[in-house]
């Protein structure tokens, strides 16, 4: 049982993709994800004791089943499965 001072969970949400509506406007221009600058969060991560990396995937990347959710931003699903791979070698849990 963790002591009662010590947070459990300790985790980072990454954004692969944007729903905030004051970014409406801008996806039009979004750019893709960054997969390097993703896996260097992932191993900063690591190196501070984090143990949960949340990522919201959404439209960012291309699902097979779902085509028709692709943009011009969305980035092939290995991105996510490398994002995924780097975090469970550090021990980190993963929440899509």
């Amino acid at each position: 049982m963790a002591n009662k001072e010590e947070i459990a969970v300790r985790g980072f949400l990454i954004h692969i993709t944007h729903y905030d509506p004051r970014w409406v406007e801008r996806k039009p221009r979004e750019k893709p994800f960054d997969l390097d600058i993703g896996l260097e969060v992932v191993d900063a991560m690591a190196e501070v004791g984090m143990n949960l990396l949340a990522i919201d995937c959404a439209d960012g990347v291309r699902y097979k089943s779902h085509p028709e959710l692709t943009r011009h931003y969305s980035v092939p699903m290995g991105h996510l499965k490398k994002l995924v791979a780097r975090a469970r070698k550090h021990g980190i849990e993963v929440a899509p």
